[in-house]
């Protein structure tokens, strides 16, 4: 995940397409990009959310093959 310009406070959860939390990444300071492994995940499609302070700020789909 690439954010352009960097924010402060970020969080990106990641969700099932149930609605389950899957993981939790705070990005550090001044970060603005995270990789996020997905190795473990079974197949299917999952939610990537960004918060910053709290707020939504991105929401995307993506599907783990």
């Amino acid at each position: 995940y690439h954010i352009y310009p960097p924010q402060d406070n970020l969080t990106l959860r990641l969700y099932d397409i149930y609605g389950q939390k899957m993981n939790t990444l705070v990005f550090s300071d001044n970060e603005s990009q995270v990789k996020v492994g997905v190795a473990n995940y079974h197949p299917g499609v999952y939610v990537a959310v960004l918060f910053s302070n709290n707020r939504i700020i991105d929401r995307r789909q993506f599907i783990v093959n």
